[in-house]
């Protein structure tokens, strides 16, 4: 999954066992749906897409969402094509610390 404010990027990489790829545009309140329905749980999320709406289910709950017909900018265009750079922290460490910072981020609302 990608995603971009336009200042920032992140890129999340996991494998899994889904089938198939899927490049889709999530609106951002779907996204931040998506997170409360995940948060905490450890039950298998079903992805599904049909026409301009994409649907996920998770236990008994379901978010339905429209698709965004824009244009993804490539985002590979801007990564480094080599990094071999790795960096491993505790949990217990770097959580106040993004505490902090979230505190200070523009975009960061509760």
């Amino acid at each position: 999954m990608v995603t971009t404010d336009g200042h920032r990027l992140a890129l999340v990489e996991h494998e899994g066992r889904f089938s198939g790829g899927l490049d889709v545009l999530l609106p951002k309140r779907a996204v931040i749906e998506l997170g409360k329905l995940c948060a905490g749980s450890d039950a298998m999320l079903r992805i599904g897409n049909a026409d301009n709406h994409i649907h996920f289910h998770l236990d008994k709950r379901r978010i339905v969402s429209r698709l965004l017909t824009d244009i993804y900018p490539d985002y590979s265009a801007v990564l480094p094509k080599e990094n071999f750079n790795r960096f491993t922290v505790g949990r217990g460490m770097i959580t106040p610390a993004i505490k902090r910072v979230s505190l200070m981020a523009s975009s960061h609302r509760p």
